[in-house]
């Protein structure tokens, strides 16, 4: 009877380390999955006439964050100096 619940103790423990591994893949699947259900929620892309843009931010309020091809600086132009 004793190796009977040994060996009943061993298989359990088994399980019981396999039902933790598979718990802990599974939270990590709902967290992603949450975090791309939020995702349009926080964040704007927009790809028109060939350019692709990606803007970040809550309440209306956003921030560009990316932009392919990124546009073209200004070039600086010098102040001239005013004499008196």
């Amino acid at each position: 009877m004793s190796v009977l619940w040994s060996v009943l103790a061993i298989i359990g423990t088994v399980l019981l380390f396999l039902l933790k591994g598979v718990g802990i893949l599974l939270l990590v699947v709902l967290v992603l999955g949450l975090l791309l259900m939020f995702c349009p929620f926080c964040a704007d892309v927009q790809w028109a006439e060939g350019i692709f843009q990606v803007k970040a931010g809550a309440l209306g309020i956003t921030f560009p964050v990316f932009r392919y091809p990124a546009p073209e600086k200004p070039e600086k132009k010098k102040k001239e100096k005013k004499e008196l």
